[in-house]
């Protein structure tokens, strides 16, 4: 699934509870590759989508620079040769 899906099938979620899905108050563009989305967004829809990004934790991010340096340390111990 490239972005384009994946916003296609978020607002697929979001449209059946949204009061005012014509109401639009934003509008996002995305391409990827050559293919190119436009999406006119409701305040419901913003704002879910404001929610989820503000959620997100990058499953790589590891913490603070100091824990980061330390874990990818560990992680070096682990695969050096014996």
């Amino acid at each position: 699934m490239d972005a384009i899906e994946a916003m296609e099938q978020f607002l697929s979620k979001i449209e059946p509870s949204d009061p005012h899905p014509d109401v639009v108050i934003t509008t996002i563009e995305m391409r990827v590759g050559r293919a190119r989305g436009s999406f006119a967004l409701s305040d419901r829809a913003a704002k879910a989508l404001v929610d989820v990004l503000a959620r997100y934790a990058d499953p790589v991010d590891a913490g603070d620079d100091a824990e980061v340096r330390r874990r990818f340390a560990e992680e070096a111990r682990r695969w050096q040769p014996y």
